[in-house]
């Protein structure tokens, strides 16, 4: 689609007057309101009680029915993988490693797991002691589910992570948390507020990561010309630092960057160049959260 929908009519009225986007968006009120009068408790209840059951649709697989997956030979979706074929409960002998090549010769207490930790655990510890309890009970370890959303919120991390939402925006510095803890409200209104203000959070997509970002450590002049290698004009970068800023250079680019934002960069000045080169528009309504 070629239009830009801030600017561009869609369209005109009988005597030829331009139509644009927002002239027939409804406001939040009529969307509340048409939402009050079309919905009710009945019908979400009519068409989630029976949700687990499927539609007839889905009732007409033939399955059958057992305690472990039932492998489809010649399945090109799900295969079964292949490395316990051959595997017999009792492990044939190790046997010696000929003519092998090591790429790292490591000390005793180095581990290449990625899971397990590096060293001994030390099994009297009190922070082991939900882990014994389970092995003397056989009943698994509770669960602590640190952020819970009811069943009929939907969040999609990737739509926020792909547009420069960072993690922690939304769960805060985890990287520096002893105990991982709920940081932020995430609430309702929470959420809208960065939906309507979305440039108070987005970073470049580099920088989504990196849980100790700070804007004003960032490069303006690289910052600026990653905007520019990727297409965007330099006149429209200056119109979005300044309402009638004007550039046709990098160096002009920057020199307006630095007598409107100061010496270093700020978020307003990223999250703004982001949102409006990327069309950042997050939705206002409720089907953005609740499905």
């Amino acid at each position: 689609m070629n239009i830009n929908l801030t600017k561009d009519p869609i369209g005109q009225t009988p005597d030829g007057k331009d139509v644009f986007l927002k002239d027939i968006w409804p406001t939040n009120e009529e969307v509340f309101s048409t939402m009050a009068t079309c919905m009710d408790r009945a019908m979400f209840q009519a068409r989630y009680a029976d949700v687990y059951m499927g539609d007839a649709h889905w009732q007409a697989i033939n399955v059958t029915g057992s305690e472990t997956y039932q492998w489809r030979a010649g399945s090109t979706y799900v295969a079964n993988p292949p490395y316990f074929e051959g595997m017999t409960m009792t492990p044939a002998p190790v046997q010696d490693i000929i003519d092998a090549k090591p790429l790292l010769i490591l000390g005793d207490s180095i581990t290449t797991d990625h899971i397990s930790p590096a060293g001994n655990i030390k099994a009297d510890s009190p922070k082991l002691e939900l882990v014994r309890k389970a092995q003397e009970t056989g009943e698994p370890i509770p669960w602590v589910k640190v952020h819970k959303a009811p069943d009929y919120v939907y969040f999609n991390h990737s739509a926020h992570l792909n547009r420069g939402i960072s993690c922690q925006s939304c769960h805060g510095k985890v990287n520096e948390m002893e105990v991982v803890k709920h940081a932020e409200p995430q609430s309702m209104g929470w959420c809208l507020d960065c939906h309507r203000n979305p440039e108070q959070n987005l970073r470049p997509l580099d920088q989504i990561t990196n849980l100790n970002y700070k804007p004003g450590d960032l490069d303006r002049a690289a910052f600026y010309q990653s905007l520019l290698g990727k297409g965007v004009k330099a006149d429209e970068i200056a119109a979005t630092i300044q309402e009638d800023g004007k550039a046709s250079s990098l160096d002009e680019i920057l020199a307006l960057a630095s007598s409107t934002y100061g010496k270093n960069v700020t978020q307003l000045e990223v999250g703004s160049q982001l949102k409006k080169h990327w069309q950042v528009m997050p939705p206002e309504n409720c089907t953005a959260c609740h499905r």
